[in-house]
């Protein structure tokens, strides 16, 4: 060839000569993908021209002239048409999707931190933590506080402790109180067994309580900032980049998220170290005591005139739910009320300690099988 190279076979597109001021004026399309493109700028390099383009997700490229004009063409209304049809049905998939990751619950005259049963650190620790959001700008007034801690409207706040003791109802309040929508999130709605899937979810309900402004809340949060785990400690290591993954996305989302975000755990004792330093209040639910459970079971009891019981009654009714939670302490109201409800006529509905009593034990009962530790007849 006497060192001198064939030249390059060329189609009609390569052949076209535009303008710069063509190039770069309109909207073009991948003549294989139907993705559009924009032309930024045009540029000599060794004597050959480079023209520099955007895709749609932001990305930019350059390639040669004759690269481009081979595989661009410019968009035309149908082009036009098309993407926006791909876009609004992407949204809506989003949409659909994140509908399936959350459920959004709206406050209303139940979700009243006034009228929750809560020990009063709990109650002041919750109050704390709201009055950061409340008073952020008084705050950085005085206090210069974006010197140090730049997310000025972002408050973390973990609810641990047992079942039932309220966790949810009190995220439900603090959404309340700052006048937002509430997103709750359950692990076993966003983990997913397709690897990368659940990363996606969490990054889809971060975007979307953003675009909402709305507040999170992270149910059973301990399994997706469980502590890290190596290759050693698991008898099964082919999840554990995956997980381990998933508490990396999560804590870079709570990490850029300004806003407000309730995790909740039954097991506090779980969660990685790493996420302990980005919380900025821990706020202990405890099982009520005595006096605690005897407001609960009132407070469950809008309709006092249809409870017949003494306040001795209610001192047994109390001693008896020992260990009860909450939770417990509603479920056995609405039993007993079901129980109450049974004769024929309305107006002898009434309800009495023995109602209570009889559901109280009812779920004893259910709670030593669950157990083990009933004993055998």
């Amino acid at each position: 060839m006497n060192g001198t190279q064939r030249p390059r076979r060329t189609s009609n597109a390569d052949v076209q000569t535009l303008t710069d001021e063509e190039i770069l004026a309109p909207v073009w399309v991948g003549k294989k993908t139907g993705n559009l493109f924009k032309a930024l700028k045009i540029e000599l390099e060794d004597n050959v021209k480079q023209i520099t383009y955007r895709k749609a997700s932001g990305a930019v490229y350059k390639i040669p002239y004759t690269s481009f004009m081979s595989r661009f063409r410019p968009a035309n209304e149908d082009d036009l048409w098309q993407s926006l049809c791909n876009v609004a049905a992407n949204m809506e998939q989003d949409a659909e999707n994140v509908s399936d990751l959350v459920t959004v619950i709206d406050p209303d005259h139940r979700h009243d931190l006034k009228r929750m049963i809560l020990y009063p650190d709990c109650r002041d620790e919750i109050n704390i933590g709201i009055n950061r959001i409340t008073r952020a700008s008084e705050m950085e007034t005085i206090w210069l506080l974006s010197q140090i801690e730049p997310k000025a409207n972002r408050c973390i706040l973990n609810f641990y402790g047992p079942p039932g003791t309220g966790k949810t109802l009190a995220a439900v309040a603090v959404a309340k109180i700052l006048e937002k929508k509430l997103m709750k999130v359950d692990y076993a709605e966003i983990i997913s067994k397709y690897t990368g899937d659940t990363a996606k979810h969490i990054k889809q309900v971060f975007k979307i309580a953003r675009e909402a402004g709305a507040a999170l809340m992270f149910d059973e949060a301990d399994a997706l900032l469980s502590k890290r785990l190596s290759f050693n400690e698991a008898s099964d290591g082919s999840g554990i980049t995956s997980i381990n993954q998933n508490r990396n996305v999560l804590l870079n989302q709570v990490d850029e998220f300004n806003g407000v975000v309730v995790m909740c755990t039954n097991f506090f004792s779980n969660y990685d170290e790493a996420f302990l330093r980005r919380i900025a209040r821990h706020v202990e639910f405890k099982l009520p005591n005595v006096e605690m459970r005897k407001a609960l079971f009132k407070l469950h009891l809008p309709k006092l005139d249809k409870v017949v019981i003494s306040e001795t009654e209610w001192d047994e009714v109390a001693n008896k739910s020992k260990d009860f939670s909450g939770g417990d302490i509603c479920n056995t109201v609405i039993n007993a009320i079901t129980r109450a409800s049974m004769p024929e006529k309305t107006k002898d509905w009434e309800l009495n300690a023995d109602d209570l009593l009889a559901e109280i034990n009812s779920i004893k009962n259910a709670k030593e099988m669950h157990t083990g530790d009933s004993k055998p007849a």
